[in-house]
């Protein structure tokens, strides 16, 4: 979903928040979680990970899939 353009992030202060590309797509769920739920809130990255992307290649997403 990523790759497709139909989510990124957008940096807030020290965090990301999720931005949902909600009109590009419709979606259902057997077990009630929807992308769509999660525009607007913090991306967490789970706390070993000492690699987190660059603020630079979030923009360049943004653009690319005009999100």
């Amino acid at each position: 979903m990523f790759a497709a353009g139909l989510w990124t992030a957008v940096p807030k202060g020290d965090e990301f928040l999720i931005h949902v590309a909600k009109p590009r797509f419709t979606e259902s769920s057997p077990h009630g979680r929807l992308l769509a739920d999660l525009h607007l809130r913090p991306l967490h990255f789970h706390d070993p990970a000492r690699l987190r992307p660059e603020t630079a290649n979030w923009a360049w997403h943004r653009i690319w899939h005009r999100i």
